[in-house]
C-alpha cells in the first residue's frame, strides 16, 4: 500500500500525521500517529475515507484517556493514546491490512473548541492520508504519460457562445500503485483554471490509469512555442517522482465550417 501525509494547520493549531510515506503488502501491520502541541484540546478523532466516496467514517476517538470505538472498527483497528496531560498530544491509529476494503484516505482530526465563540466546537482534520492496499508483491511501476493534442474539430460549431477554447488530455497509464497527483503547467507557470481530473484512478488490468484535462483559450494554442506541461507526481515507494510531458502550441486561425 502507499502512505501520503500532509501536515495541517488552523488557528495557529498545527496537527501532524506520521510517517510521512511507506508502502506495505496485504499482512502488514500498520500505525499512523497523530500529534498536536496544544495542551487544553482532549479529544482527537481517526476518520476513514473509502475510495470513490465523499463520506468519511468515523473510526473511533480519544476522549481525555478515554478510547471510543465505532462497532465496525473493532475487531481491526486500535486506538490509543492519553490527551489528559498537560504536554504534547498523540494518538496512534493501528490496523492490518487485510483486504481491499482497507483502502481509502485516513483523515486525523481535533476537537477544538473555538473563542471567542461561546461553546462554538468545530472538527480541525489535518490533511489526507491516501492508503491503498496493495495485493501483489511485484515491484511499484511509474505511470507513461502523453499528452494529447486538441482536436481539429473542437472549436468548428459557430452556434457556440462561449469564447472559443482547445482541449489538451493527459493520460498517465500502467502504473502501479494507484495513488498519483497530477498538474498542469502553461510556460512553467501552474495552472488550475480550465483543469478537470479524474477524481481516481481506474483499474484496467493490473495496473491503474488516470486522465487529466485543460482547456486554453484559443489564442494561447495558436501561440508557436507556447508550453502546455502536464506533470504527474508518483509515490515509488521511497520517494516521489515527477514524470512530465508536454505539447507545444502551433501556428493556425479559426475557420468556422459551419453556416452563419
Amino acid at each position: 500500500m502507499s502512505l501520503f501525509l500532509y501536515p495541517g494547520c488552523c488557528l495557529g493549531i498545527v496537527v501532524h500525521q506520521s510517517p510521512p510515506a511507506l508502502v506495505q503488502s496485504p499482512g502488514d501491520k500498520v500505525q499512523l500517529v497523530c500529534t498536536h502541541g496544544q495542551t487544553d484540546y482532549r479529544t482527537m478523532l481517526w476518520y476513514q475515507q473509502p475510495p470513490g466516496q465523499t463520506d468519511m467514517k468515523l473510526i473511533g476517538y480519544v476522549e481525555y484517556s478515554t478510547v471510543y470505538m465505532e462497532k465496525q472498527y473493532e475487531q481491526q483497528f486500535n486506538i490509543s493514546g492519553d490527551l489528559s496531560q498537560n504536554d504534547a498530544k498523540n494518538v496512534s491509529l493501528l490496523f492490518l491490512l487485510t483486504e481491499a476494503g482497507d483502502s481509502g484516505v485516513y483523515y486525523c482530526a481535533l476537537h477544538v473548541f473555538c473563542i471567542p465563540l461561546p461553546m462554538a466546537r468545530m472538527v480541525w482534520f489535518n490533511g489526507l492520508c491516501p492508503l491503498s492496499l496493495q495485493n501483489r508483491t511485484v515491484r511499484a511501476e511509474k505511470p507513461k504519460v502523453k499528452v494529447l493534442q486538441p482536436s481539429q474539430n473542437e472549436c468548428r460549431n459557430k452556434r457556440n457562445k462561449e469564447k472559443p477554447k482547445k482541449t489538451l488530455v493527459c493520460v498517465a497509464s500502467d502504473f502501479y500503485p494507484d495513488h498519483v497527483s497530477v498538474s498542469w503547467q502553461v510556460d512553467e507557470v501552474d495552472v488550475k483554471d480550465g483543469v478537470a481530473t479524474d477524481s481516481a484512478a481506474v483499474r484496467i488490468g493490473e495496473n491503474y490509469r488516470i486522465t487529466s484535462r485543460l482547456r486554453v483559450p484559443l489564442s494561447d494554442w495558436f501561440t508557436p512555442g507556447k508550453n502546455f506541461t502536464c506533470t504527474v507526481s508518483f509515490f515509488n515507494g521511497t520517494h516521489t517522482v515527477n514524470i512530465m510531458h508536454w505539447a507545444e502550441g502551433t501556428k493556425g486561425m479559426f475557420i468556422s465550417t459551419e453556416p452563419i
